[in-house]
Parts: C-alpha cells; sequence; structure tokens
C-alpha cells in the first residue's frame, strides 16, 4: 500500500500533464470536464492527475501504423488507400 508522501509525490496538477503530454493547459481541462482523462476530484475544482493513469493514458492512445496497400476510412467514412498517390510531375 501507498504511505502518504508516496501518493503525494505521484499526483500531478494540470500544468505538470501539460508539460508531459504537450497539451494545452486549456485542452486538459475540457478533456477533464468530459472525463476523457483520468483525474482525481478533491472537490469541484480541485483535480489531481496520478502519473501511473497518465501513462497508461498516454500507452492506451498508441495508435500502430498502417501498412501500406491497404485502406482506410476517412472522417466522412469514404474509403481511401493508404498507398501514396502519383501525380503527373514524377
Amino acid at each position: 500500500m501507498e504511505t502518504q508522501n508516496e501518493v503525494g509525490s505521484s499526483l500531478m496538477d494540470v500544468k505538470g500533464v501539460s508539460a508531459l503530454t504537450g497539451l494545452s493547459i486549456g485542452t486538459i481541462y475540457h478533456w477533464v470536464s468530459q472525463k476523457r482523462i483520468p483525474i482525481v476530484r478533491f472537490s469541484a475544482r480541485c483535480v489531481r492527475f496520478r502519473r501511473s493513469d497518465i501513462d497508461k493514458w498516454i500507452a492506451s492512445r498508441v495508435v500502430a501504423p498502417i501498412e501500406e496497400g491497404r485502406f482506410v476510412r476517412d472522417r466522412d467514412g469514404q474509403r481511401r488507400s493508404t498507398r501514396k498517390q502519383s501525380s503527373c510531375n514524377e
């Protein structure tokens, strides 16, 4: 079991998460309001982030590259190839 000092040292504030992720502070607050990022809530206005939770959250968002020649769907749901398009100038 973690002691109080270990728990306190593993908690980060919004600035710490911003520095770790490269996300803006505003984005982090927005994602907190949407429950898109794991938090520890002490009160309505006081939130902290466990470093271990943030590390797992980041790891869960790693996307493997798509193999060349495969098809993906774009935002409009249209199927498109991942192959590079040849141009007339080549």
